[in-house]
């Protein structure tokens, strides 16, 4: 995921690149959609920013991902191939 104020990227493995808008909830959550190509449709991530700083998610009930800030040279972030 690369960051850029309400904007992300998404890089999942095995997908496409992904441009998508962080939606606040106005209870201090934002709300993401990510879309691994399953039959169901994208998958919901609702996400709060932690004290030590980390973006921790969950994708319905049942799991969860925690992503860590941090800086990555710009030569160094994957440029996926983006489908039309």
């Amino acid at each position: 995921m690369v960051a850029n104020g309400y904007s992300a990227e998404l890089h999942p493995i095995g997908t496409y690149l992904q441009k998508v808008t962080m939606r606040p909830d106005h209870k201090g959550s934002v709300e993401f959609p990510v879309d691994f190509e399953a039959d169901e449709g994208p998958d919901t991530y609702r996400g709060r920013l932690t004290k030590r700083g980390t973006l921790a998610c969950l994708d319905g009930a049942l799991s969860g991902v925690e992503f860590k800030k941090m800086r990555v040279e710009k030569g160094r972030i994957y440029e996926g191939a983006e489908v039309p």
